[in-house]
């Protein structure tokens, strides 16, 4: 539909289309995402930089742009699958609602944060007050139109237009202000107003004001007898939906409910296919679990007593283990009931050392079963060793002398470990204060806050969100943004979707903005490598989001400790000061970047020049709220948490060569390679605000070559590297290259004091490595 056009022209055309209602167009990204609004290429996300991406004579148009009505979208056309025109909007319906205005003046250009919220009322009235030039500006708003994808706000004494999404208004509201647009006793627009809620899938709002219009109308009987299979189709679907969204978060008693009390009446017959699935899949999986734990038992019944004695306890740990996630453990031992070739040690061995492996690893030698738990415990206790240096080498030396154990057995095993550390607390929807009493680098204790999604299991592998807290904010604030008010409150959106989502206290006192400072990273850190070794985290899917300040935060933590984190969420954000130095690291993190088009022009200046760079390499999608300034923009919500789901951190094996920049000692971990020992004028921060101040980055790097050589560019004195066969083939001699000096040339064996160091100082169960290598200068 969209054609390669001159910079004039594009930039005319794109303004035309912002305003257009001829017609919709469906924008699908690489990641299956869909966008649905009027869709045009740009050249750049302002003038500068649409002036800088057409420098040279050929026109680039990099950026799609998506308007629909409440905000525009703006991302990479490399990331875009398929672009399409789909629908006509003519038939959306519109509903004007009076409002007077009086004599207007202009209204603010930059609109900061509000300083008070009035909502809007039943007669669509509501009011911002804000401040402008240090002064205080009450502005009167009114709903002025509703359709199903946007509520027209204007000011009604000052010149101010914008939109919301229906969703943020409370259905009661929405009901009342919509009264002021129709006649009720026409019968055309009752109609409209079921139409309205229809396509807004909105559709319990929508059956009732059917049996109403009805009621009122009852020659719209047959009418509304045709409508009323979509709406019960309509609202089954998006049931469902729930359903395996809850299932996917891990909600499986909430699921199994939803699923038991599922309407069967009036939807097709597909989707009550699917619910009854549910219901079988779960009652097949609770048959499943009393059968393993029956069979269990009558196959320890058949060995000699001595072998059952020992047996005994790992029957008891595995059935407390035991759930409904864990299960495709046992995959094979199951089937192994249908064999009559297999004696009952070997499926008791099935059973055992594919608990402790995963089911692909199981095996049929019983004293290998026994050795490989008593291998876990000895693991376990390793990780819980941390403080005592001594104490843990011993483990170390007993787990070498397990025999049949290796460092590949030990890796299977990674995943399946029980968490090493206990948590605060358990209970779902609370606010847990935690404070690291001795971190792992050298400072001030750290606090977090952490809230848990319900049916919080340590089976589970959770996304976690670390959420950082604007200016005059608490962490509590922001934990409760993502995941609701708590205390019989509406559960949030990370409560819904299953997230853990963590709060560093990463705000020193009496502090008025970020301060980009090595003691705030350390917090940040810290956190979510404490929170990894007592909570269930899926270290692949960890982003990092945050307010105001605490989106200056994100941009910089992003860029400085990108293999934290797969996805970065600055709403109000900054980048400026390091992430304008240090963005390439950023490469393969994931950036949902929320903001308003009336913020700063400066932040919106800074933003656009580095997300315009960003956009070369890394999948950057943006989303500009129209006409809005400094909010939090909790309607974006839903949306953002479809786009969490498609971000993953990528494999370590894809980080074989890299190069990165650093500015404080804190950001001292790239892919497979840890720097530290920095020389002391290295050791001083940046001085970001010091007149004439020149910041240089200090360069880290690292390649691994086919044939095993193995270049480090690194600040600091020492490097560790932490390799897996993946990035090396371990039977064959390597080589490595320190900053074109230091150099070790040897055969690398893969030790389990490797596998286990790393993972308790990180907690990062998808990354295990296999072996180490230190050398210091």
């Amino acid at each position: 539909m969209i054609d390669r056009v001159s910079l004039p022209a594009l930039l005319l055309v794109a303004s035309l289309l912002a305003g257009s209602s001829a017609s919709a167009d469906t924008v699908r990204l690489k990641n299956g995402l869909i966008y649905r609004g009027i869709a045009s290429r740009v050249p750049g996300l302002n003038n500068r930089t649409a002036q800088q991406n057409n420098a040279g004579p050929t026109v680039s148009n990099p950026f799609v742009m998506i308007d629909d009505e409440v905000r525009q979208y703006f991302v990479p056309w490399k990331r875009v699958a398929d672009l399409k025109e789909v629908d006509d909007l003519a038939g959306r319906v519109r509903i004007k609602i009076p409002q007077r205005k009086t004599g207007r003046t202009s209204g603010p250009e930059v609109i900061g944060g509000f300083r008070d919220v009035r909502p809007f009322n039943d007669t669509g009235h509501g009011m911002v007050t804000l401040t402008v030039r240090n002064k205080d500006l009450a502005i009167s708003l009114g709903i002025t139109e509703i359709s199903p994808d946007a509520v027209k706000v204007e000011g009604l004494d000052y010149s101010w237009e914008f939109a919301v999404l229906p969703s943020s208004l409370p259905v009661e509201t929405l009901r009342s202000v919509l009264e002021l647009g129709i006649d009720p006793k026409n019968e055309q627009d009752r109609k409209a107003v079921v139409l309205l809620f229809i396509q807004a899938q909105m559709y319990p709002e929508a059956d009732s004001e059917l049996q109403n219009a009805v009621q009122d109308f009852p020659s719209l009987k047959d009418w509304a007898d045709s409508l009323r299979p979509q709406i019960a189709e309509g609202f089954a679907l998006k049931g469902i939906n729930e359903i395996q969204r809850r299932i996917a978060a891990g909600q499986h008693a909430l699921a199994y409910e939803y699923a038991r009390v599922f309407p069967r009446d009036g939807i097709s017959a597909e989707i009550v296919r699917q619910a009854d699935e549910i219901l079988a899949t779960y009652d097949a999986a609770l048959d499943s679990r009393n059968r393993i734990l029956m069979r269990l038992d009558e196959l320890q019944a058949k060995v000699e007593p001595e072998l059952a004695d020992r047996l005994r306890p790992l029957r008891s740990q595995l059935a407390d283990e035991l759930h409904y996630e864990t299960l495709p453990r046992l995959a094979t031992f199951v089937r192994s009931e249908r064999d009559p070739d297999l004696t009952p040690k070997q499926q008791l061995a099935l059973a055992y050392s594919g608990w402790v492996l995963g089911d692909a690893a199981a095996g049929l030698e019983i004293q290998d079963a026994v050795r490989l738990w008593n291998a876990r415990f000895l693991a376990l206790e390793a990780l819980r060793a941390e403080r005592n240096p001594p104490r843990q080498e011993e483990l170390f030396e007993e787990l070498r002398g397990v025999e049949n154990l290796t460092v590949e057995k030990l890796v299977q095993m990674v995943p399946q470990l029980p968490l090493p550390f206990e948590p605060v607390s358990t209970q779902p929807r609370t606010v847990h204060d935690v404070a690291i009493t001795e971190p792992m680098n050298v400072g001030a204790p750290v606090k977090y806050s952490a809230i848990l999604p319900p049916e919080y299991s340590p089976r589970h592998r959770y996304p976690a969100i670390v959420v950082l807290h604007d200016v005059g904010k608490t962490p509590e604030d922001e934990l409760r943004w993502w995941a609701g008010a708590g205390d019989g409150g509406p559960d949030g959106w990370a409560i819904r979707r299953g997230y853990i989502v963590l709060a560093p206290h990463y705000f020193a006192d009496g502090e008025t903005a970020y301060s980009h400072s090595p003691e705030a990273h350390r917090a940040i850190i810290e956190t979510l490598l404490h929170a990894r070794k007592r909570f269930s985290i899926d270290s692949d899917r960890v982003t990092i989001a945050g307010h105001g300040a605490g989106g200056d935060a994100v941009f910089d933590m992003a860029t400085a400790t990108p293999d934290l984190f797969a996805g970065a969420v600055p709403i109000c954000g900054h980048s400026y000061r390091s992430s304008s130095h240090l963005y390439e690291n950023a490469q393969d993190i994931a950036w949902y970047v929320v903001s308003g088009e009336r913020e700063s022009p400066g932040v919106r200046q800074d933003n656009a020049r580095d997300l315009n760079r960003m956009r070369v390499k890394q999948d950057v999608t943006i989303c500009d709220f129209k006409a809005r300034g400094y909010e939090n923009y909790r309607e974006e919500l839903p949306r953002l948490f479809d786009w969490l789901e498609t971000v993953r951190r990528p494999p370590l094996k894809d980080r074989g060569t890299f190069e990165a920049s650093t500015l404080r000692v804190t950001d001292n971990e790239f892919g497979w390679l840890t720097c530290s020992a920095f020389p002391a004028d290295i050791l001083r921060p940046p001085l970001w605000d010091s007149p004439g101040a020149k910041i240089t980055p200090m360069t880290v790097s690292g390649k691994i070559t086919a044939g095993g050589t193995i270049y480090v560019s690194n600040p600091g004195r020492r490097s560790t590297l932490w390799l897996t066969p993946e990035l090396v083939d371990f039977d064959k001699r390597i080589t490595v290259h320190v900053n074109n000096g230091g150099r070790f040339r040897d055969f690398v064996k893969p030790d389990v004091s490797a596998t286990l160091q790393r993972l308790g100082i990180t907690g990062d169960r998808e990354r295990p490595v296999w072996a180490k290598i230190d050398i210091q200068k």
